[in-house]
């Protein structure tokens, strides 16, 4: 009930939040546990879970075939673990980016063959001789979960996922997944960490903001640990919720969730339980059972497996239980008891290690447990009492938050997550959430010895504010320029979407790799998992200027800004060169002024002068003005003049493929491949439907022979023909058929179709021939007066009318011979008429109306009486009412025509109606 409750919480909590979608978008967010996945799909304002083709919120991560070849996924695919554990490909996706040689994995816990990639040094998987990827079996799972969630919401073209993974993974495990994207069609839009989505889900369902805004102190803040345990591994993530002031609102505030740190343990789940509860089963047994070698058969280790996974599940409700597990050996099951006491003392190593992620986790956060607000846990390894009480005693408390559901959290904080960093699902309510980097990263500049000046902006991996955080980093200048070709790019701690500016002097093309690092002395920096490669990304930087296609002196500055994406995977956002480039640039120039009036003499006081000299000086004041209009209005003079210029050029960056990545080759090919499955899966189910159609008729049509209703339809030929033809069919279906094609068992039903079809229309037709017959004479002669009612409003010629009427009195002629006719032949003789005669010859009368409707309406002489004022209105009126009571006929007469519409029917395995006017089909 209580699980129930939450659910409903998470999706209220939607329309409360104020989310709001575009038409278009939709969030998808899949978890991707070690055993299997959850799937959440976020639409306008729902959130739903959806549920696999068995009603499951949990979907099993494996891929199954049976001996023929065929694909099954999720608990079908379990199902086949007993009988072919080698052609079940269980979560395949724990083994991409590993290294084949060098790995902390437990390959006894995988029963398929697995081999050495050659190329890429990772792990390949091995069916009946043809080899596959992890991630392009991980793709399999991913198209298998996109296709349930298209079905459960009936909304088609999905395709931007979040993902739920482990913080720990490196950037090639990251590249994996989202390489099994690729392949399987989709795009990752980002990835999340278990504890930091499920926190944003805490933060809805618990109404944190409200909560701090209530506190009225603006420096009010809640730590939480979220304690998760998996099948495989435990985190424990610190989480901290404060107000943040909204930069475009006075006075406005938002929520802050922020990631402070992460501890984990990479080897310890809810599998080691598992593992103890097996072996204890194994000893126990092998006290009981005679043959001692069960342990040889693979099918057995995975029954006793799922069954040690059982026990572990009910002790963490129940003090004990028992155990069973169906033929051990040929000879003998086994049976036992186990109770929660020895459970716990037989896992006792295990549960020690369970707390420690958390003591971890306070150490290098550097908080105290009186700083900490409270504990949630999530996964189902928290839900054994031994875990939880050992988590209370580490952190001295008296009880562990349950506000979520363990199992979903998780993926309903993906697809918030997801809402929130998509530009088509937005919240009305901001919440600013935020990762952090696990480890150490470092940048290797490969640039030229002699000018390698490099600037590294904040180069030692200090935290950005939340300004920088989402804003370029500014470029350090010339004299502050370090001479380092390799640093520390971000520490580990640094927050996700942080950018980091280089800025160096090169002249030729580049490249930059990246590497992972390890530092003690800093309490946030993890040691790297064992088997993941330091060197984990380079970027190739081309294109840069030349003094030839530029015309610059001197070394391009290069400005290189590299970032941590939402999914903590290192992008160039980023690259370009600045010169000071030459150019000749068209500039105005003064004209020269060699025609200049010479300049006049210092002016003498003179005599008055007379009317003639005033004449003569305003003359040449005149002619002076017309001078310089003529100089404004003539053409300018230009020249080009060199002129320098600040120039900016976008450098081409390639991301290079690393040896242990897949090519992009490798991912177009590994698309074929999955179509071609995916097309055999399509063929296969076809056939399938082919086959059960053909044998379904087979089956129908011998019981119906047995009817003695409808065996009254064929003749002693007939039947002795059709019962050979299923015998027929049968033996086919079983020897010959056993691989036919679709085409080749189409046929088959077809032609046995053909041979039924004949009598199935006598079966069905004989009962209500007469029935429709009356209905037709019915239909008939109302329609005499409808076509005589239309000739009187529309413009009809009567020559026209006159036909149509003689049309229906030869049908009624028709229709009453073809009645006598009938009346004299047999049950077994083809009828005189059928109903698709009817049909055919009703429709002609239908098709006649509706062009007779759309004719002019009839000028009706009007007397020349002196209209009143509402003569128009009135006759307006008058009108639309004939009109509606011509429609109303019009609509009766379909009503019974469409009565009328004979069915082709074999009334066996089924109640399902043919329409006549198709070609003849029995479907039995």
């Amino acid at each position: 009930m209580a699980r129930h409750i939450i659910l409903m919480a998470c999706t209220l909590v939607v329309c409360l939040w104020g989310l709001t979608s575009l038409a278009s978008a939709a969030v998808v967010a899949i978890d991707f546990g070690t055993e299997g996945y959850k799937t959440i799909v976020l639409q306008g304002a729902n959130a739903e879970t959806v549920l696999n083709t068995e009603s499951e919120r949990k979907t099993f991560s494996m891929v199954g075939f049976n001996a023929d070849d065929e694909r099954f996924f999720g608990t079908q695919a379990r199902n086949l673990m007993g009988k072919r554990p080698k052609l079940v490909f269980v979560s395949p996706h724990t083994l991409i980016g590993k290294k084949f040689n060098n790995h902390t994995l437990d390959l006894s816990q995988y029963l398929y063959p697995l081999s050495e990639d050659k190329v890429t040094g990772g792990f390949s998987i091995t069916k009946n001789g043809k080899t596959f990827s992890p991630e392009e079996v991980t793709a399999m799972i991913l198209q298998n979960a996109i296709r349930s969630a298209e079905t459960y919401t009936g909304r088609s073209g999905l395709r931007d996922i979040v993902l739920v993974l482990p913080p720990f993974l490196s950037q090639q495990e990251k590249k994996g997944f989202i390489n099994s994207a690729k392949i399987a069609g989709l795009n990752v839009a980002a990835i999340v960490n278990h504890g930091l989505s499920a926190a944003l889900t805490y933060s809805l369902n618990r109404d944190v903001e409200a909560e701090l805004k209530a506190a009225n102190n603006s420096e009010a803040r809640q730590l939480f640990i979220f304690y998760d345990m998996g099948a495989s591994y435990t985190t424990a993530t610190l989480v901290e919720y404060k107000l943040q002031k909204d930069g475009k609102k006075a006075n406005s505030q938002s929520l802050s969730i922020l990631s402070l740190g992460t501890a984990w343990d990479s080897g310890l789940g809810g599998k080691n339980f598992d593992r103890c509860v097996e072996s204890y089963m194994v000893e126990r047994a092998r006290e009981k059972i005679k043959n001692k070698n069960f342990m040889d058969d693979d099918r057995v280790v995975a029954r006793l497996r799922r069954e040690a996974q059982k026990v572990k599940e009910i002790l963490s409700a129940n003090t004990e239980t028992m155990i069973y597990v169906e033929s051990l050996t040929p000879e003998e099951d086994y049976k036992d008891k186990i109770t929660r006491s020895e459970f716990e003392a037989r896992c006792h190593t295990e549960f020690l290690k369970s707390a420690q992620p958390i003591a971890d986790l306070l150490k290098s956060a550097n908080v105290t447990v009186s700083d900490i607000t409270g504990v949630e846990l999530i996964g189902g390894g928290g839900r054994i009492p031994k875990v939880q009480d050992l988590i209370k005693e580490v952190l001295g408390i008296d009880s562990i938050g349950k506000h979520l559901n363990g199992d979903e959290a998780a993926v309903y904080g993906a697809a918030f997550y997801g809402a929130l960093k998509s530009s088509g699902v937005q919240m009305r309510n901001k919440i600013r959430i935020r990762d952090i980097s696990t480890y150490d990263i470092i940048a290797d500049l490969n640039i030229d010895e002699e000018i390698n000046n490099t600037t590294n902006n904040n180069a030692a991996g200090g935290e950005n504010s939340e300004e920088e955080a989402v804003e370029e980093t500014e470029d350090a200048t010339e004299n502050e320029q370090a001479k380092e070709k390799r640093g520390i790019l971000f520490k580990a701690g640094s927050r996700l979407e942080t950018k980091r500016t280089l800025t160096f002097r090169q002249a030729s093309n580049f490249s930059v790799d990246l590497y992972y690092t390890y530092n003690a002395s800093s309490p946030l920096s993890h040691p790297l998992p064992v088997g993941v490669e330091e060197l984990f990304s380079r970027f190739e930087i081309t294109g840069l200027p030349t003094a030839s296609s530029h015309n610059f002196t001197g070394v391009p500055k290069v400005i290189l800004t590299l970032q941590l994406n939402p999914s903590g995977i290192v992008e160039v956002a980023k690259a370009e060169a600045e010169i000071l480039a030459t150019t000749l640039v068209k500039t105005k120039i003064l004209k020269a002024s060699g025609s200049s009036t010479p300049t006049p003499a210092p002016t003498i006081p003179a005599e008055p002068k007379d009317d003639a000299e005033n004449e003569t000086e305003g003359a040449e004041e005149e002619n002076k003005e017309k001078e310089k209009e003529k100089e404004k209005t003539s053409d300018p003079l230009y020249e080009m003049v060199p002129t320098t210029k600040l120039t900016k050029v976008t450098l081409k960056v390639n991301n290079a493929v690393l040896p242990s990545e897949l090519s992009a080759f490798a991912i177009t090919m590994a698309k074929g491949k999955l179509k071609n499955i995916d097309d055999a899966d399509e063929e296969r189910k076809k056939r399938e439907k082919s086959r059960n159609d053909l044998e379904a008729f087979v089956y129908a049509t011998r019981e119906k022979l047995n009817d003695d209703e409808f065996a009254k339809y064929a003749t002693s030929d007939d039947q002795d023909l059709i019962r050979s033809l299923l015998l027929d069919e049968e033996d086919w279906l079983y020897d010959g058929g056993i691989n036919a094609s679709v085409k080749e068992l189409d046929d088959h039903l077809a032609s046995l179709q053909k041979v039924v079809a004949p009598i199935a229309l006598r079966y069905n037709e004989a009962p209500i021939r007469q029935e429709r017959a009356d209905e037709f004479k019915t239909m008939l002669n109302d329609l005499k007066l409808s076509f005589i009612k239309i000739s009187l409003e529309r413009q009809i010629p009567e020559e026209e009318l006159n036909e149509l009427i003689d049309n229906i009195q030869k049908n009624l002629e028709w229709i009453d011979s073809v009645l006598e006719e009938q009346a004299s032949k047999s049950l077994t003789e083809e009828p005189a008429f059928t109903m698709a005669d009817i049909q055919t010859r009703a429709g002609t009368f239908l098709k006649s109306i509706k062009d007779m409707k759309k004719r002019p309406k009839r000028v009706v002489a009007t007397p020349s009486a002196t209209p009143t004022p509402f003569a128009e209105a009135e006759q307006e009126t008058a009108e639309k009412q004939q009109e509606e009571e011509t429609e109303q006929i019009h609509e009766e007469s379909d009503k019974k025509t469409k009565n009328q519409e004979p069915i082709f029917e074999i009334p066996i395995g089924g109640d399902e109606e043919v329409p006549l006017d198709q070609e003849p089909e029995v479907v039995l």
